[in-house]
């Protein structure tokens, strides 16, 4: 495999970081903030786990890096929040059949309302039949195939260089994170996600003490160290103490993250913000919002980001999916004409390009997202000569010797300085 992997023109790493605050309150019958979860459950972790057995089934190897928050673990495994599940996703599906019934005078509408009826059968189907509630199961087998490489991040989530005068608060964090991540997964992990990529000078030392091989930085992280990268981010760095930095690819990572340019803005895809639970008369909609906690989001839109002579355009599935797939093959052509041009800058070392991406991303924020990762994951396949899909462990297997570098105070926030 090393052999292998040391004769592509590049190699790309995918890292999806999944995280949501705890929002488990058992005090109250609905809790405005388990809409969250229960969003997350419907629009990213069901579909990511389809599109994996998709691929598995089609015989398409994939690998990726999945930082899963121990926040968000605890709330997977939770009885209770599986029962809230189900019962929110009975509730979207009663409010299916009446947007079925309100619609009928308009077809296209009510197509619309349809597809999101099946949509929430499937998810209710595969929570319970497939699944038995608890996602986290296939989560750990795709692990044990070796798809998946899972490392975790801070017991809540906090953003690191805040309490770098309180290194015992940061120690209790990453302690209390891997020993719950190794309950759940049976593997103590080797890489750390830091919040918001948030780094300062000397976490490193930390990290190491419990056995952290890597962490991902911003791209200026690295660029701006004591010392000037010679591959810039296209090869990791090591910290004097022997952990290593992998940093972000900007160009890419602005791909599907840009609010300018990026593929999720485009006309045809689907409008987040125009959702019924704003729209329609709050007697109608107001059984499935929970008391007392006002409109909230049901996923019922209608709207695609496009206008058409002043006027909103209803959504066109068929047509946003199609334009997902496009993307997806714009988006592997830009990584091969990338690594093309940078491999023989390299010194006979593939370059690497990394891009991390919130989970949530891909079929919450931007509806059709999963659809465009699988046709990524099946369109690089087909270019595996050239290009190997890898982990940063993997990475480092094969390449342990890398430049030593200091990074700088970075976050991935606003202009990279904890903005």
């Amino acid at each position: 495999m090393s052999n292998l992997i040391k004769n592509k023109n590049g190699l790309f790493s995918l890292v999806l970081n999944a995280h949501l605050p705890f929002v488990r309150h058992p005090e109250e019958e609905f809790f405005r903030q388990e809409n969250w979860l229960f969003d997350a459950l419907s629009e990213t972790y069901l579909p990511l786990l389809r599109m994996f057995y998709n691929l598995e089934r089609d015989g398409i190897p994939f690998r990726l890096t999945i930082a899963l928050s121990p926040t968000l673990e605890s709330m997977l495994g939770d009885t209770l929040i599986q029962d809230q599940f189900i019962k929110r996703l009975d509730q979207l599906l009663e409010l299916a059949d009446k947007e079925i019934i309100r619609t009928k005078k308009n077809h296209p509408v009510q197509n619309l309302a349809r597809m999101y009826k099946n949509f929430l059968l499937q998810n209710r189907t595969d929570f319970i039949e497939k699944y038995n509630r608890n996602i986290l199961n296939s989560f750990y087998y795709f692990q044990k195939k070796g798809n998946i490489d899972f490392i975790t991040t801070t017991a809540t989530h906090c953003f690191l260089p805040l309490y770098q005068h309180h290194p015992h608060v940061i120690k209790a964090q990453i302690q209390t994170a891997l020993e719950y991540h190794d309950k759940n997964f049976s593997v103590m992990p080797e890489g750390f996600w830091l919040p918001e990529c948030g780094y300062y000078p000397g976490l490193e030392e930390i990290l190491k003490s419990f056995g952290i091989k890597y962490f991902i930085s911003s791209a200026h992280g690295i660029l701006y160290g004591n010392e000037k990268p010679n591959y810039g981010v296209y090869a990791p760095v090591q910290c004097p103490n022997g952990v290593a930095a992998f940093g972000l690819e900007r160009s890419i990572f602005r791909a599907l993250y840009s609010s300018i340019e990026g593929y999720p803005v485009r006309a045809v895809y689907r409008d987040f913000f125009r959702d019924i639970g704003y729209e329609l008369t709050s007697d109608y909609i107001a059984p499935y919002m929970g008391s007392d906690v006002g409109r909230i989001n049901t996923g019922f839109k209608y709207y695609s980001k496009g206008l058409s002579g002043g006027k909103e355009n209803l959504y066109d599935a068929k047509a946003a999916m199609e334009q997902a797939g496009t993307d997806a093959l714009s988006f592997v052509k830009s990584i091969i004409n990338q690594c093309e041009t940078i491999n023989p800058m390299m010194n006979g070392r593939p370059p690497i390009t990394l891009c991390a991406f919130d989970a949530e991303l891909f079929g919450h924020w931007w509806f059709e997202g999963v659809t465009f990762l699988e046709t990524f994951f099946r369109e690089l396949h087909k270019h595996e000569e050239q290009i190997a899909m890898v982990t940063p462990l993997d990475y480092l297997d094969i390449f342990p010797e890398n430049q030593v570098v200091k990074p700088a105070f970075a976050s991935w926030g606003d202009d990279g300085y904890s903005q």
